[in-house]
């Protein structure tokens, strides 16, 4: 809440002021938003019991909406001269702002609808940057398409890897640092994909370094994975008892004799769940 404060802020800015956006107010309404928000969060999660996965699925489908809004703004705008630096700043404050919005909604519903760990969540989150690093490589080939195109294939890679991404973690629990492991073997692989094409151009440098943090990725995944599924299926395992001691003899008033009668019935019926 409290880093996409300032986010919302800077672009809550631009929205209402456009490229005349004061620095000096823009500062101050980052730090109030960037409080309001931080302290919202925190007393939203402690009251509704949120786990540290559902926070963090909050968390990246915000910061994913946000980068995603940005990129529609850029497909509306395409390569049109006529709109001013005004009107550009007030399209992209208004779509990062309602995609943010939209995410955090999208976020919290999934947290509710699924069970994940924080692990599942960071998992989640990179495979929409392997997604949107992948055809951001390929959009450095010279002479493709509009810039249009170009925002609108960046934006949809986005949404395809966090969709992919849901796929990989269901009926698995990664921990917190099993996630953070894919998180390196990503960043390992990127940086070897570097190494091998440094005295190469800059295009083949990007594909490389994109293909590398794929394979990185989906290697320390591979691995992880069979401790993933063990863990969920640890952890959704039930145990049921119902005890039922009976039938048993009760005294009760007789109606209209003013004596007792006999009753036949449960006396004791216990049930757990766990």
């Amino acid at each position: 809440g409290g880093l996409q404060g300032y986010a919302h802020a800077a672009q809550l800015a631009a929205l209402l002021a456009g490229d005349d956006a004061d620095g000096r107010g823009t500062a101050g309404l980052a730090a109030l938003l960037g409080a309001a928000e931080g302290t919202a969060g925190y007393l939203a999660a402690r009251r509704n019991d949120w786990t540290g996965g559902h926070a963090e699925m909050i968390t990246y489908t915000g910061l994913g909406g946000n980068a995603i809004g940005l990129g529609l703004g850029a497909a509306l705008l395409g390569e049109d001269d006529t709109a001013d630096d005004d009107g550009r700043a007030r399209v992209f404050g208004g779509t990062a702002l309602l995609g943010s919005l939209a995410g955090m909604y999208l976020g919290h519903r999934m947290g509710r609808t699924d069970r994940y760990t924080e692990g599942d969540a960071r998992i989640y989150a990179q495979t929409a940057v392997q997604g949107a690093n992948l055809v951001g490589s390929f959009l450095s080939v010279d002479e493709f398409p509009n810039a249009r195109s170009g925002s609108l294939l960046l934006t949809g890679s986005a949404v395809a890897g966090g969709l992919l991404g849901r796929r990989l973690v269901r009926d698995r629990d990664f921990t917190g640092t099993q996630g953070n492991l894919v998180a390196l073997g990503s960043v390992a692989g990127s940086l070897l994909g570097l190494a091998v094409t440094l005295e190469s151009d800059e295009t083949a440098t990007a594909i490389a370094q994109a293909l590398g943090s794929a394979a990185g990725f989906g290697v320390t995944y591979g691995l992880l994975e069979g401790d993933a599924r063990g863990q969920a299926g640890a952890s959704t395992s039930s145990f049921d008892l119902d005890v039922h001691v009976g039938p048993g003899l009760a005294r009760r008033p007789a109606p209209g004799t003013g004596g007792l009668t006999d009753r036949i019935g449960p006396r004791v019926r216990v049930s757990a769940s766990f």
